[in-house]
């Protein structure tokens, strides 16, 4: 019964922000982490995949990069539950990056890219999201005349058709 809820909520705020109702959302998303922390706990894997979900729209939303320290947050959660390796985590990494990045710290988001990139480099991790974080970082760089540090060779035999994994979607 709770998990019929849980999706109904998930429902309702996917369904607000494909109307371009960002607030309707947010505040559907905010009621079902309020059930969740109370039901699941607030290291819950659904508890996280809901927490990310609404540090992105809160971070649309307010058109601000306000969003860093709470995906800090999150990502020392999503490490302790998922591990390093697991795609949430990866995709909670690539967020912080990007947001590190709108906030105008477009080195540190660079570093962090980088850092990620090669961390999937040796796990196995989505084709998607590993081309996603290399031309994003490829892009960053290119912005702030950083060094490039990764062979475009390394992306070529990645192009794929496949979509760029949402946190809570394997």
């Amino acid at each position: 019964m709770a998990r019929l809820s849980e999706l109904g909520g998930l429902g309702t705020a996917a369904l607000a922000r494909e109307l371009g109702d960002l607030e309707t959302a947010s505040a559907k998303l905010e009621e079902l982490l309020d059930r969740q922390n109370s039901t699941l706990g607030f290291g819950h894997p659904r508890n996280l995949v809901t927490r990310y979900k609404l540090i992105k729209l809160r971070s649309e939303l307010s058109g601000e990069p306000s969003a860093i320290s709470d995906y800090e947050l999150l990502l020392q959660d999503m490490q302790r539950v998922f591990g390093g390796d697991h795609p949430n985590t990866l995709v909670a990494r690539r967020a912080l990056a990007y947001e590190r990045h709108k906030a105008g710290d477009t080195r540190n988001a660079v570093f962090e890219f980088e850092k990620l990139l090669n961390h999937m480099k040796e796990i196995t991790a989505p084709v998607g999201l590993y081309l996603d974080v290399a031309l994003t970082l490829r892009s960053l760089q290119d912005a702030c005349t950083v060094t490039a540090t990764m062979d475009p060779d390394d992306i070529a035999p990645l192009r794929s058709s496949r979509s760029v994994p949402e946190v809570g979607r394997e």
